[in-house]
This record gives C-alpha cells, sequence and structure tokens, in this order.
C-alpha cells in the first residue's frame, strides 16, 4: 500500500506540474502553437 500510495502521489504531481505548465504555456504563446505541440 505504501508504494501504491508514493506512486499515485507522483502521478498526481506531475499532473499537476503539467497543469501548472500548460496555463502558463497558453498565457505565453497562442493555443495554435501549443496544440500543434501537444500533438507532436
Amino acid at each position: 500500500m505504501c508504494i501504491l500510495a508514493f506512486i499515485l502521489s507522483a502521478i498526481i504531481d506531475n499532473l499537476t506540474a503539467t497543469i501548472v505548465l500548460i496555463t502558463i504555456l497558453r498565457k505565453l504563446v497562442p493555443e495554435n502553437k501549443i496544440e500543434f505541440g501537444l500533438l507532436v
């Protein structure tokens, strides 16, 4: 259970980090470039 909790927390941390990065990028860069970057 401890290992599973650790993995889940790591995944959640990564998700929040990527969400924050995407929101920051959307403020800096036009959305078309971001959609292109996510597709690649």
